[in-house]
C-alpha cells in the first residue's frame, strides 16, 4: 500500500498511518493490520494502539530496530483484505474538559507563553482551579449547582433504558434552525431530546400526536407538537406508557387492600388434587338431578 506511512513518534514507537481522514474503510484496514501484526510473531513489539486512521506501535529498541520493524510490517500489507475482522464493541465514555464540570471560565494566561500564544485552543485548557472545585458540595455556589444538575442527568441516563447505546436514533425536523431534535426508541420506550442553541426562546414544530409525554427533567407533562424551548434550554420528552392488564387495574384502584391481592394469589396456587376432585363431584350431582325431577312428576 503506497498510501501507508511509517512515522517515527519517539525512540521506541512508530505510527503507521493509513490515511488522513476518519472513515470506516480506513479503520477496517487498521483493524486488519493490527490482527495481522499480533499474529505475525515479530519480536520486540510491546504494544499496539489503534485509532481511526493510524496504528501506534510501541517496540523494544533492544530487540528490534526501527528499519527492521518497518520492513517486516510492510511485508504484512498484502494480505489485509483476506483477514476476517470481528464485530466491533461500542463504548460510550462521557467526557468533560478543562473544568467544564465546575463552570471554570476561560484562561487567557496562555498568551503569556510564546509556545502557546498562537493557538487559541489553550483558552479552554487552563490549569484546574481546585479552590473552586472545593465548592461542589455547596448547593448555593455556581459550582455546586452545576455539579448537582450533572448528577441529576446522570441518574436519568442510568434509570431510563431508552438511553442505552443500542437504541434506535434519528433526527426530527423542528422547522427552527436553532433547535435540534433527536429521537430515541428502545424496547417500547420512546423519547425526544430537544436542544435550543439560541439565546432566545424558540418553538420546535415536531407535531408528535401519538400519546402523552413527560419531561424527565422537570416531571411536567408536555404536548410534543408546538414545543417552546427556553433560551439555551433542553427537554427530555419521554412517551408515557399506557397501563395494561393487571397493572391498569391496580392503577384504577390504588386503595385496594394488599390482603385481597394476597388472597387472589393464594387461590391461584390451589393444589391440583382439589382441582381433580371437583369435576367428579359435579358429575355425580348432575347425574342425580334428572332422576329426582322424574320422581316428582310421577
Amino acid at each position: 500500500m503506497d498510501s501507508v506511512k511509517f512515522l517515527l513518534t519517539g525512540d521506541t514507537s512508530v505510527s503507521v498511518e493509513f490515511g488522513n481522514e476518519i472513515s470506516t474503510a480506513i479503520n477496517a484496514k487498521i483493524r486488519a493490520f493490527n490482527i495481522a501484526l499480533q499474529g505475525s510473531g515479530i519480536k520486540g513489539i510491546v504494544e499496539t494502539v489503534p485509532s481511526y486512521r493510524a496504528l501506534m506501535v510501541h517496540y523494544d529498541l533492544a530487540v528490534i530496530r526501527y528499519e527492521k520493524l518497518v520492513e517486516q510490517m510492510q511485508g504484512l500489507m498484502g494480505d489485509l483484505d483476506k483477514i476476517e475482522i470481528p464485530p466491533s464493541d461500542v463504548l460510550e465514555i462521557p467526557v468533560l474538559y478543562g473544568g467544564d464540570e465546575i463552570a471554570q471560565v476561560n484562561d487567557y494566561t496562555y498568551k503569556e507563553d510564546p509556545d502557546k500564544a498562537p493557538d487559541s485552543r489553550y483558552i479552554h485548557r487552563g490549569a484546574m482551579n481546585w479552590e473552586l472545585a472545593g465548592n461542589i458540595d455547596d448547593p448555593d455556589t455556581v459550582e455546586g449547582k452545576l455539579v448537582g444538575r450533572l448528577k441529576g442527568l446522570e441518574e436519568i441516563r442510568k434509570r431510563e433504558k431508552v438511553f442505552v447505546s443500542g437504541a434506535d436514533t434519528w433526527t426530527v425536523e423542528t422547522w427552527e434552525k436553532a433547535i435540534l431534535c433527536i429521537g430515541r426508541y428502545y424496547r417500547g420506550e420512546k423519547l425526544f431530546g430537544l436542544f435550543n442553541f439560541s439565546g432566545y426562546e424558540k418553538t420546535a414544530w415536531i407535531h408528535e400526536t401519538d400519546g402523552e409525554y413527560v419531561d424527565l427533567i422537570s416531571g411536567e407533562k408536555v404536548r410534543p407538537e408546538e414545543v417552546r424551548v427556553p433560551a439555551f434550554g433542553f427537554y427530555y420528552l419521554k412517551k408515557v406508557e399506557e397501563p395494561r392488564g393487571e397493572e391498569a387495574l391496580r392503577e384504577q384502584t390504588p386503595g385496594k387492600p394488599r390482603e385481597e391481592e394476597a388472597l387472589r394469589e393464594q387461590q391461584k396456587e390451589t393444589p391440583r388434587e382439589s382441582e381433580e376432585e371437583t369435576p367428579k363431584k359435579s358429575r355425580k350431582q348432575t347425574a342425580a338431578t334428572p332422576k329426582k325431577k322424574r320422581r316428582k312428576r310421577a
